[in-house]
C-alpha cells in the first residue's frame, strides 16, 4: 500500500530480490520480470553517471537520503525520483534496501515557477525603464535619450516599453487644425 517504490537488491552484484507494488505501479514492470534482474540491465536509470555517483556515496557512506535522481519506465518514459537508500545484512549478506517516489510533477511545477520568475523580473525591468525623471520639450513633447538625442515622444515609448500607438485627433485639435469638419 505504499506508495514509494521499495527495492531489495544484493550488494554485491546490484541483483533485485524483492519489490513492491509501488514499484511496479512507478517503473510499470512487475516483480516477476524485476526479480533475478539488476537495475542496470533493465536501464532503470536514465544516467549511468548519476547512478555511479548514488552508489559510490552508499559504499562510502552505507546510504543516501533525498538524491534527486531519473529514472526510465518500462515504456522508455522518463521520470524523477526522490531516492532513498540503505545497507542492511540479512544472514551474512549485505543487501542494500531503497526507495524512491515519483516527483515529475513537482519538479514540473518548479520548472514553470522558474520561468515565470523570469517572465515577470523581465517584465519588471522593462516597467523601471520608464520611472523617474524623462526630460521633454515643453513645445514639440520629444524626450531626450540617455544618449542626449531628441526623439519622437511615440518612438521613445515604443522602444522602452511593450507599447504601440494609434493616431487619431481629439475633439480640440480636431476644431484648430480643420474647421470646416466641426458638424
Amino acid at each position: 500500500s505504499s506508495p514509494y517504490g521499495l527495492v531489495l537488491s544484493r550488494l554485491s552484484d546490484g541483483l533485485m530480490v524483492e519489490v513492491n507494488n509501488g514499484f511496479e505501479h512507478m517503473t510499470g514492470y512487475s516483480a516477476e520480470e524485476t526479480i533475478g534482474r539488476k537495475s542496470t540491465e533493465m536501464q532503470l536509470w536514465a544516467e549511468n553517471e548519476q547512478r555511479g555517483a548514488v552508489v559510490a556515496k552508499v559504499e562510502q557512506k552505507g546510504g543516501v537520503r533525498d538524491e534527486e535522481v531519473r529514472f526510465r519506465r518500462k515504456n522508455g518514459e522518463l521520470f524523477y525520483g526522490n531516492f532513498s537508500a540503505q545497507t542492511i545484512t540479512m544472514k551474512n549478506e549485505t543487501y542494500l534496501l531503497s526507495s524512491f517516489i515519483d516527483i515529475t510533477a513537482r519538479k514540473k511545477a518548479q520548472q514553470e515557477r522558474e520561468e515565470l520568475i523570469a517572465k515577470l523580473q523581465k517584465a519588471l525591468s522593462e516597467i523601471k525603464t520608464l520611472r523617474g525623471f524623462i526630460p521633454i520639450c515643453s513645445s514639440c513633447k520629444k524626450i531626450r535619450d540617455d544618449k542626449g538625442y531628441w526623439t519622437q515622444i511615440e518612438a521613445y515609448i515604443r522602444d522602452h516599453s511593450e507599447a504601440e500607438f494609434t493616431h487619431g485627433l481629439c475633439p480640440d485639435c480636431l476644431k484648430k487644425l480643420y474647421p470646416d469638419l466641426e458638424d
